[in-house]
């Protein structure tokens, strides 16, 4: 395997990855990157029935968990199609996972916990590495395997090659000339050749123009000469959500009994709490919200992309306002729920083995990397200004601003039906636009230039960028609520669900719609009680609706959420598995 790396050590002294690619490419390995998802290919009704479907299940489900998904009252097969976005895309996906679960080089001799750093690197490597072999072998292109999910299950410390193929790749697929790609493509997917992302330097992130990295052309190598002025100018090399956390506390929940709700009685089951419902709930229905808002997100980047074919770039810069903003909204959502569901199991949920550290380690850096989420929250608000000015102009608006011109008013929303709370929103989001853009131009009026009045409003233009975005999530949950063609049962819950997540953020952000004017606060009482009788509501059907995610025991790798409820056992059985300090080596 031959390795491209550029650092600053001397000539001579190999990097980690270099040492470690080599010792692969004696083993005869390759490498490619790989992500991973859900699994297996079942829906549960009993567990005595369907047990033998289930992935990594020795025996039948604890009775508390059997009880639970006894008491669905919706397919959870088509709960599952929905999330995946069909039917075909599911069997697709379980049929990757299949490929990839049931053989044994995946397999953990040692349990990754117990590893070192260097020996955890070098596993995952080692895995990574393999799966080059793998893909080729079952013939998938390698963009169906990186939306599968299953790598997360597979190097479950992280994948050290992860942007050679999330990043570095698609980058020659997607702006590659032809030429280029014929050189360079097949050499990268082959691992010949391993690409990593160079921005990030020891003293700067996020602001390109300080970088102190400078490329200079050698005419005569026809090559790049790399050079890091300073130790400001080091590079770190990187290497490589609520759909996971909430699987695992929601069984967990159902499973554990502690306390007692009346004096005398048995230990209810923890997920009786109705304090224990408003912490979990919330947090599953953020899981549609966020993967609804992205699907729609979606669609409008190929829209923008087709018509940037023809050269028309006018809908490029809501492009970038949306996909900056549910970045950094699902990034602190997804960082502030994995955290809830971790306290939500109590001392377990700190335990190694429950994921549920490994999870939220993975994902409270997304706050960080790919645009850190004030800067983006910053950049959402610039194009929101930007808009209701021109808007007041009467120049036309795009889609997702076309709000902010438009004469709202409360009237309608006493009713408080799931369009009017989302009105609501956009009523909220509208009035925090209009009052941050009147203190900017106070500011300027007052004599601070542009520049002075932006920062010194940028609190509240985090503020409006916010609601401009939950807005835009709420509405395309309600959207895709209403549009979808399912069955009666699932449909009601998808309506409770969404209502939920409507009436959750409203509670938590009173202050706003108060002032805006769009709900009073009578209304806003009735939506704390409507809250509580929603969470009555969809209690009996939580362990159903995050069976339907459906994950995989070995890619959600916890003691706590383990599809079979053994979690005292498993917890057991996980200390006695430390091996010796003298065997610990993958």
């Amino acid at each position: 395997m031959r390795v491209i790396s550029l650092s600053t050590k001397p000539q001579g002294q190999k990097s980690r990855l270099q040492r470690d690619c080599a010792i692969l490419s004696v083993q005869g390995r390759a490498s490619i990157f790989l992500s991973v998802g859900r699994g297996g290919s079942w829906q549960v009704d009993t567990c005595e029935e369907n047990k033998d479907k289930m992935p990594s299940v020795g025996a039948a489900c604890v009775p508390d968990l059997q009880k639970e998904r006894e008491k669905c009252c919706f397919d959870k097969e088509e709960l599952t199609y929905l999330i995946d976005g069909g039917k075909e895309r599911t069997e697709e996906r379980r049929e990757m996972e299949k490929i990839l679960l049931s053989d044994p080089e995946y397999m953990d001799k040692i349990p990754p916990s117990y590893l070192s750093h260097e020996d955890s690197y070098a596993n995952e490597l080692r895995k990574s590495c393999y799966t080059m072999l793998k893909v080729a072998s079952a013939g998938k292109p390698y963009r169906d395997l990186i939306n599968s999910g299953t790598l997360r299950g597979i190097t479950k410390d992280g994948n050290p090659l992860a942007l050679h193929m999330a990043m570095f790749i698609p980058a020659i697929v997607g702006q590659g000339t032809r030429e280029q790609q014929d050189k360079w493509l097949g050499r990268a997917l082959r691992g010949e050749i391993v690409g990593t992302y160079a921005q990030t330097e020891l003293g700067h992130g996020t602001f390109l123009r300080g970088l102190e990295t400078r490329a200079t052309y050698d005419p005569v190598k026809e090559e790049f000469v790399l050079h890091s002025p300073s130790i400001t100018a080091i590079k770190w090399w990187p290497g490589g959500s609520t759909a996971e956390a909430s699987p695992i506390a929601t069984p967990l929940s159902a499973v554990r009994r502690q306390s007692e709700i009346v004096p005398g009685e048995p230990e209810p089951q923890i997920l009786d709490f109705q304090t224990q419902q408003y912490k979990l709930l919330p947090q599953v229905a953020s899981v549609f919200a966020l993967l609804f808002s992205a699907s729609d997100l979606a669609t409008t980047y190929a829209r923008v992309s087709t018509d940037m074919t023809k050269g028309n770039m006018e809908r490029l810069p809501e492009l970038h306002s949306l996909s900056s903003g549910l970045k950094a909204l699902s990034a602190s959502d997804a960082t502030e729920g994995v955290e809830i569901c971790r306290l939500s199991c109590g001392g377990h949920g700190y335990l190694k083995s429950s994921s549920l550290p490994r999870i939220y380690s993975a994902t409270t850096c997304a706050i960080t990397y790919e645009g850190e989420n004030t800067v983006l929250w910053l950049q959402v608000a610039r194009y929101l200004i930007k808009s209701i000015r021109g808007g007041r102009k009467g120049q036309p608006l795009s889609e997702s601003v076309g709000y902010l011109s438009c004469n709202l008013d409360s009237a309608g929303l006493h009713t408080l039906t799931n369009e009017a709370l989302v009105e609501a929103y956009k009523m909220s989001a509208q009035k925090m636009v209009e009052d941050t853009e009147n203190r900017l131009q106070k500011l300027c009026d007052m004599g601070q230039n542009a520049h002075h009045a932006w920062n010194n409003c940028s609190v509240l233009l985090v503020k409006c960028a916010q609601a401009h975005i939950r807005y835009f999530v709420c509405e395309k949950f309600l959207e895709r609520v209403t549009s979808s063609a399912v069955s009666e049962g699932l449909r009601s819950v998808m309506h409770q669900l969404c209502r939920l997540y409507l009436a959750y953020h409203i509670t938590l952000n009173q202050g706003d719609f108060l002032r805006s004017g769009s709900l009073t606060p009578a209304q806003i009482s009735t939506l704390e009680d409507d809250l509580g009788s929603l969470l009555t509501s969809l209690r009996p059907q939580a362990v159903a609706i995050v069976d339907a995610f459906d994950i995989h025991d070995e890619i959600l790798d916890s003691t706590l959420g383990a599809w079979d409820g053994r979690v005292y056992e498993k917890a057991v059985r996980g200390r006695h598995e430390e091996p010796p300090e003298q065997d610990r080596r993958p």
